[in-house]
């Protein structure tokens, strides 16, 4: 397994600034808990471009935490590979996602992942054990305040994830295929 941040929570959203994205959300959430738990050590990374972007980056200002998030711009695979493996939690918190990438890539790399109800992750995600569900940003809030809290529970997810990952290589996909299609 690639191996974690062991200081605070270092957090990646790769999603395009626009409206159902909800980096606002993940923002005022990530402001909240650093106020709550006193949490010098954490830090977010939103990378990705679009009509928002100036509002999401004037937000961290207002709530006083430009310093601890980065706005990388479009990235390119390779360095969103190179963020998550700064990160050990990759937060997806769309209103919509068709399969989610941004759910699988930092499942298959032993990242916890925080998302909401889209995508792949009910498929994939067991609440509390591999990964954390929200809806509201109270609850995200307070997963972050959890976590923080509580590092060993960073370590296990990401472990049970690394150990998961087999679910999306080829073999496996195409073995599924096959008994979906002999049935």
């Amino acid at each position: 397994q690639p191996k974690l941040p062991q200081t605070g929570l270092q957090m990646v959203f790769p999603a395009q600034f626009r409206i159902g994205k909800n980096q606002d959300l993940i923002i005022r959430a990530f402001a909240r808990h650093i106020k709550n738990c006193k949490d010098k050590e954490s830090h977010l990374f939103l990378p990705g471009m679009g009509e928002l972007g100036e509002y999401i980056k004037s937000l961290t200002q207002e709530l006083g935490i430009a310093d601890r998030v980065s706005f990388p711009g479009f990235c390119t695979k390779q360095e969103v590979l190179q963020l998550y493996l700064k990160c050990n939690i990759g937060i997806v918190a769309s209103n919509s996602e068709t399969f989610g990438q941004a759910i699988v890539e930092p499942f298959v790399l032993g990242r916890c992942v925080v998302s909401t109800h889209v995508g792949i992750a009910d498929d994939i995600l067991t609440d509390g054990e591999n990964g954390f569900f929200f809806s509201t940003e109270n609850e995200l809030g307070n997963i972050f305040s959890h976590l923080y809290k509580s590092p060993q529970l960073l370590a296990k997810a990401g472990k049970m994830n690394y150990n998961k990952r087999n679910l999306f290589s080829w073999e496996s996909v195409t073995e599924r295929y096959v008994d979906i299609i002999q049935k």
